[in-house]
């Protein structure tokens, strides 16, 4: 029995951007099929190592001040200032935050994903993570859902 949440909120415009917020639960009780969630990376808790958490249930809260893009030419560019905080867990899970910035890049005449640079931070001295960490996906933070609510019958 799945149980999928997830809430996104986009405030108006102030201070020359916006802020963006998601929260998003995916617990699944007896699992017959025994799937493993991975968080970590550029999959919604960046400041971790890629796949860093591994569970059957998963919890993630992303907040990030997004400025307005500037115009580069053809490019617009973004900054992007966030928080993340997230738990792949099987029983209880323990919360891991992270903060960073980032880039958002979009040329649109080549594609319509933005791509994310973003860089962060572990909080909280997890003695299992590195002190920083790099990553580049494209798409937005927002975008990353259970696949469970892609297809729920």
């Amino acid at each position: 029995r799945p149980f999928p949440l997830a809430l996104v909120h986009a405030s108006p415009p102030f201070e020359g951007g916006r802020l963006v917020t998601r929260v998003l639960l995916d617990v699944i009780k007896f699992d017959l099929d025994k799937r493993i969630t991975r968080l970590g990376g550029g999959n919604g808790l960046r400041g971790a190592p890629a796949e860093f958490l591994s569970g059957r249930n998963l919890f993630l809260l992303n907040v990030e001040y997004r400025s307005r893009p500037f115009e580069i030419r053809t490019l617009f560019v973004g900054l992007v200032l966030f928080y993340d905080a997230g738990s792949a867990f099987d029983g209880t899970g323990r919360v891991t935050p992270t903060v960073g910035c980032g880039l958002l890049i979009l040329q649109p005449q080549f594609n319509q994903e933005t791509i994310r640079l973003d860089f962060g931070f572990v909080l909280g001295g997890d003695n299992n993570a590195p002190a920083d960490r790099f990553s580049a996906t494209f798409g937005q933070v927002t975008d990353i859902r259970p696949a469970f609510l892609d297809d729920p019958l």
